[in-house]
């Protein structure tokens, strides 16, 4: 079989396709390794899944559109769907089968006996799942379109700051400073989140009513201080409900950013020495939280940074 590649270009239809798929992945990438629950587990292989499928389909829709081939994107059920692919592989004298195929179609079974045999699938089998559909959709994209299928799409992104962010964290993993990496990662969430927050239900209210209306109570600051912690978690909940942003996940970030980096007055960040255990695994899968939370807040929101508050989604509510 010759090296290369099968398509020339990466159509606007196409690039959507596989943006999705991305997503997707990264979704159920976040459940699979977030030590989730029964009903989680499901939702990550059948995403997992739909993200093979789609990568399939859109190769198939694409060897119908430039190179003619007579192939039906549309066609009924898993295997022959497979099979169509393999079939546009051998012809182009690229490769025998669709790549990562057994992995394939061992998501499928899982993803199968899950929806219609009401089997949870285990830890393991999640994990298993991730690898033989990243292994797929890397192979499938790479053969198909010569494209990353794993890239971050920063561009995606509206906010400039949260992209500035974004890149200096992707310039420390290149330089191998995997604490600066996180403490990026965890500057952009955190901008996006608070300002994101504020543009869709407005700043913590910080009046002082319980002073206001009894001055001589002794106890009124202690209860304001309790009463804006508890509007403040409202708030928070209030916001990841309308983001789309599952609680669990938000949960298991906040505590793995706490130990990373914040940035200092100046917009830099504070070193911070002992908090050297990340892993690039650890950098990817923030990355891809990062900007999947951030795609879902700019979908409700206008912007996500400062001054949106007025063009935001709150006024429309």
């Amino acid at each position: 079989m010759s090296s290369g590649v099968l398509f020339s270009e990466v159509g606007e239809r196409t690039a959507r396709r596989l943006r999705v798929a991305r997503q997707m992945h990264r979704a159920a990438e976040s459940l699979a390794t977030a030590g989730s629950s029964g009903a989680d587990r499901v939702s990550a292989v059948v995403q997992f899944d739909f993200t093979l499928e789609t990568v399939v389909r859109a190769f198939l829709f694409d060897a119908g559109r430039l190179l003619g081939a007579k192939t039906d994107p549309k066609i009924p059920g898993f295997r022959p769907m497979l099979e169509s692919a393999a079939d546009t592989l051998r012809n182009a004298s690229l490769a025998n089968d669709v790549p990562g195929r057994s992995g394939l179609e061992h998501v499928r079974s899982l993803r199968n006996a899950a929806q219609h045999e009401a089997r949870i699938p285990t830890e393991v089998e999640v994990l298993e799942c991730l690898v033989y559909s990243r292994d797929a959709a890397v192979g499938i994209a790479r053969i198909a379109w010569d494209v990353d299928f794993l890239a971050y799409e920063m561009d995606a992104l509206r906010s400039p700051i949260v992209r500035r962010y974004l890149s200096r964290a992707a310039e420390a993993e290149r330089n191998s400073d995997l604490i600066s990496a996180m403490g990026w990662l965890r500057a952009a969430f955190e901008h996006a989140f608070s300002h994101g927050g504020e543009n869709l239900v407005g700043p913590p209210i910080r009046t002082d009513v319980l002073a206001l209306a009894e001055p001589k109570r002794v106890d009124a600051r202690s209860v304001r201080a309790d009463l804006e912690t508890s509007f403040r978690r409202l708030q928070t909940l209030g916001r990841l409900t309308a983001f789309g942003i599952d609680v669990p996940l938000f949960l298991l970030w906040q505590r793995r950013f706490i130990r990373a980096s914040p940035l200092n007055i100046s917009g830099e960040l504070m070193r911070r020495d002992g908090d050297s255990d990340w892993t690039e695994s650890d950098i990817r899968q923030a990355t891809a939280y990062v900007i999947d939370s951030v795609l879902r807040m700019e979908r409700v929101v206008d912007d996500v940074d400062p001054g949106g508050f007025r063009h935001g989604g709150y006024d429309k509510l």
